[in-house]
Order: C-alpha cells, then sequence, then structure tokens
C-alpha cells in the first residue's frame, strides 16, 4: 500500500515528533515540511527537551521550516494565521 502525502490536514502536526532509544543514546525525530529530522541526545530526558522546546517556538511563530519559501508563501501563510486567530 503505498503512504500517503503529507498534507497540513494529515494528523501529524508539523514539528511534531518522537523519541526512540538507538545504541544507548536516544533520538528525537520530527518532520519538517515533507522532510523527516533527527537529532541524538544521551538522554531520554534532553530529547524530550528538545521537542518540545521546538514545538513552543513553533507556537510562538519563532521557527520557519527549512524549505525553500518565496516571500510571496510567507505572506500567504501569514495572512492565513491571523484570519484564523
Amino acid at each position: 500500500m503505498p503512504k500517503r502525502p503529507r498534507t497540513p490536514t494529515r494528523d501529524l502536526a508539523y514539528g511534531s515528533g518522537s523519541v526512540v532509544p538507538r545504541n544507548g543514546k536516544w533520538v528525537a525525530r520530527w518532520f519538517e515540511g515533507e522532510t523527516r529530522r533527527a537529532k541524538t541526545f544521551p538522554s531520554k530526558e534532553e530529547a524530550e527537551d528538545f521537542l518540545r522546546d521546538r514545538r513552543r517556538r513553533r507556537e510562538r511563530g519563532q521557527s520557519l521550516p527549512a524549505t525553500h519559501l518565496t516571500v510571496a508563501d510567507l505572506i500567504d501563510d501569514w495572512l492565513q494565521r491571523s484570519r484564523d486567530d
């Protein structure tokens, strides 16, 4: 069965992620747009703190996806979010 494409309405929200054990360390995994990112930490708590911090920054509007956005895309996104508030 083919994978469903990621869309804004899909249940996995931008910036959400998970923490998994790997080789005695902990890996924080999350999505930025269509790209899966990962970062390794010595403890589970540090990995969870990292993901929480990413979510907080996203909620405050302090982080943007690492994609090739145009100014028009940013303006459209800003206008959409201001309408939702």
